[in-house]
């Protein structure tokens, strides 16, 4: 981990000073942190620029007439204790008498807009579909299978751990679940789950396991590309390169769409209505991974990439309101 005096930007005449509270780790943001030209988006980050996500901060110095001196944000932060922000950054101020101030970070903020739209605008999820869903136990797949679950979908979850399994069917409620590590053939095992093959895959990862459900889909299916984190480190000839599905998309007619969640803005206010709607109604549930300590952002960040997590990590960087002792 490299320390660095964290660079101010000028001070504008709307400007706040916000504390890290919590910060949220994204396995999109290895996509960033590569060159332009090998990046999937468009606002990679230049080598000496600093890493950010999603976080929740309190605001300790301000100049910008929304919000106060103790008020409690949420936007893209530095991974740093403080941060300094202006009008051109989008923040939003967090009701403390709502929900929990984490669910901000995923089931009622990003993370959930990210699986609402994908689930119900890109795929266009019909009710008694069947779905699969790939990295299912992580912060996304969690929330995507759950939808696909209220819209009386057969959903069938696949993660790399039994506990993930278990949490997948047993606290979540979907239907049946896959462990690809613990199997030489997951087309074989899917088919098995699947006798009437899959109408929707919800992909997070890409590579092999892709392939496999891939070689599954039903006539018309269709496949959201919203994440590849399979994919996302490797380099060179570990990339697979060459033509793959394209008989399948053909033969079986096949759709499959990349997104990115901000590109569909307009549909925010009616993902934000029915998240909180479930999730006030107990029919969203989600649990988190806390790394406590900023010194420890880089340790949480790549255990996205080995397994550690089930559903969000997120680092506390400072202790939220109601938690302090002072």
């Amino acid at each position: 981990m490299v320390e660095w005096e964290c660079p101010t930007k000028p001070r504008e005449a709307s400007g706040l000073d916000p504390e890290a509270v919590h910060l949220r780790m994204d396995p999109g943001s290895r996509s960033k942190m590569v060159p332009p030209e090998d990046s999937p988006y468009e606002d990679s980050w230049a080598g000496d620029e600093s890493v950010g996500s999603g976080g929740i901060g309190e605001v300790r110095e301000t100049t910008h007439p929304d919000f106060s001196v103790g008020d409690i944000v949420v936007g893209r932060l530095r991974w740093a204790d403080y941060d300094v922000l202006t009008d051109d950054d989008d923040l939003e101020e967090v009701d403390l008498d709502s929900a929990p101030i984490r669910s901000k970070l995923h089931v009622l903020g990003h993370t959930g807009r990210v699986a609402y739209v994908g689930m119900t605008e890109i795929a266009d999820l019909q009710e008694g579909e069947t779905v699969v869903v790939s990295s299912a136990a992580g912060s996304v797949g969690s929330i995507a299978s759950q939808i696909a679950r209220i819209y009386d979908c057969r959903v069938i979850g696949i993660a790399g751990a039994d506990d993930k399994i278990d949490y997948l069917v047993n606290e979540l409620g979907i239907d049946e679940g896959i462990n690809y590590k613990a199997t030489d053939d997951i087309q074989s095992e899917l088919a098995e789950i699947c006798p009437n093959s899959v109408d929707v895959y919800y992909d997070n990862v890409g590579g092999e396991i892709s392939d496999a459900v891939m070689n599954e889909m039903n006539t018309h299916g269709r496949i959201v590309q919203c994440g590849r984190i399979a994919l996302i480190n490797a380099e060179g000839g570990d990339r697979p390169t060459g033509p793959r599905h394209e008989g399948l998309y053909i033969k079986k007619r096949l759709r499959r769409e990349g997104f990115v969640v901000d590109d569909h803005e307009e549909l925010y206010p009616e993902a934000e209505s029915k998240l909180e709607e479930w999730y006030t109604n107990d029919q969203l549930h989600h649990r988190e991974t806390i790394v406590e300590g900023l010194e420890n952002t880089p340790d949480a960040f790549i255990g996205l990439f080995e397994g550690d997590d089930i559903g969000k990590t997120l680092v506390e960087v400072s202790k939220p309101p109601g938690e302090r002792n002072d």
